[in-house]
């Protein structure tokens, strides 16, 4: 062998006995990589239902006065001063575009149709609540869709002002609702409840609510657009009931049981027209007891409103508004009603007005100013002051 072939068979020699443990490195390498890479694809499997999940949180800081003239008998009352807070937690998970669920925890007590906390007790801790919890099917056949939903959910009819339902109050049962387009201006809807109000072992026929409404969403070209629809709200097995809330917040009694069957007719409407500088929005609400045994002047309630402005979403929006509403004593369910116009309840006539003005996207500044009266017997005033910051997230 010549003295350059055994050169190059020492170099092949060198080089091999370099590249083998260099060879065994990358593959070591390469499979440490491979393995975080599995671990990585693990946990974003894991972490895949947050892409399907929309949080819907806010927190709102109340200063509220509540100026009192005198209470039924006469006395005076006292002018209250106190700062509130209400804070919502939850959101929706989306299977797929025809299926969710959704749950809301909320401050306050169990009262069903106020989710406010008083700053008081010495800094106790607060409650928080299951505000609502519920599923949601959507299922299209043609242009015809149809929703159906089981569980504690927002009030599902359509209502233009807190006339027959707060706007905290959660239903508990089954909502169904239909909309079906009908050429391209007009769109036709139905909604139906059941909806369970309270249960027990000793009641041979528990209350309960069944809805049934009807109404229609027109586009009128350059006026606007207008929606409106009617309803019969039947609660059944209420009469001679006591209606856990507050029994004393207008509807004619016995004791603390209600003395007639509420067997509600309801209309509302609202007509929206963007073709000044700024939208407006015309609103109107009636609702009848036609229980035939209520007295014909404590079976209704109204109210109608106007608003100037439009939805707050930016810095510098801003909205105004002013309603005037008149509730007989027995023309809705009292333990449903606004609970912050006259003190909650029915019997009650007067106006509330409105500002709002956005801060920032998800803050906003609101004003309301409740000026209220008793409808019928003592000569009772309650006005009440609210200051608010709102803030979603």
């Amino acid at each position: 062998m010549n003295r350059k072939n055994f050169f190059a068979i020492g170099l092949m020699i060198a080089a091999l006995s370099v590249s083998i443990p260099v060879k065994a490195e990358m593959s070591e390498q390469e499979l440490r990589l491979r393995v975080l890479e599995e671990k990585l694809e693990s946990k974003s499997k894991g972490l895949e239902w947050i892409d399907h999940f929309t949080f819907k949180n806010d927190l709102r800081l109340r200063h509220e006065s509540n100026y009192n003239d005198k209470n039924a008998s006469g006395a005076e009352v006292q002018d209250q001063h106190r700062e509130r807070f209400r804070l919502r937690l939850g959101g929706e998970y989306e299977f797929d575009k025809s299926l969710k669920v959704g749950l809301r925890l909320a401050s306050g007590s169990t009262d069903p149709i106020s989710t406010n906390q008083t700053f008081n007790n010495s800094f106790g801790k607060k409650n928080f609540n299951i505000d609502s919890a519920f599923a949601n099917y959507v299922y299209s056949f043609r242009d015809l869709k149809t929703s159906w939903t089981g569980g504690k959910f927002d009030t599902p009819f359509f209502s233009t002002l807190p006339l027959v339902w707060d706007k905290d109050l959660t239903m508990e049962g089954l909502a169904e609702s239909f909309t079906l387009p009908v050429g391209s201006s007009t769109t036709l809807f139905a909604v139906f409840g059941q909806m369970a109000i309270e249960e027990s072992s000793s009641v041979r026929h528990d209350p309960y609510l069944a809805g049934y409404q009807g109404g229609v969403e027109q586009k009128l070209g350059s006026l606007g657009k207008l929606k409106a629809a009617i309803a019969y709200f039947d609660y059944i097995s209420v009469k001679g009931k006591t209606i856990a809330n507050n029994p004393s917040a207008g509807n004619t009694l016995s004791g603390t049981s209600l003395v007639n069957d509420y067997d509600i007719f309801n209309a509302n409407g609202k007509w929206t027209f963007d073709g000044f500088a700024v939208p407006v929005e015309v609103m109107g609400e009636y609702a009848n007891n036609t229980a035939g045994n209520v007295p014909a002047n404590e079976d209704e309630a109204y109210a109608f409103g106007v608003g100037v402005g439009k939805k707050i979403k930016d810095f510098g929006d801003w909205y105004a508004s002013y309603q005037y509403r008149v509730l007989e004593k027995d023309g809705a369910l009292d333990a449903f009603t606004d609970s912050d116009f006259h003190g909650g309840g029915t019997n009650g006539k007067g106006s509330v007005l409105g500002l709002k003005f956005g801060l920032r996207k998800g803050v906003e500044l609101n004003a309301t100013y409740f000026i209220a009266e008793a409808n019928t017997g003592a000569e009772v005033s309650r006005d009440r002051l609210q200051l608010d910051a709102i803030f979603h997230f």
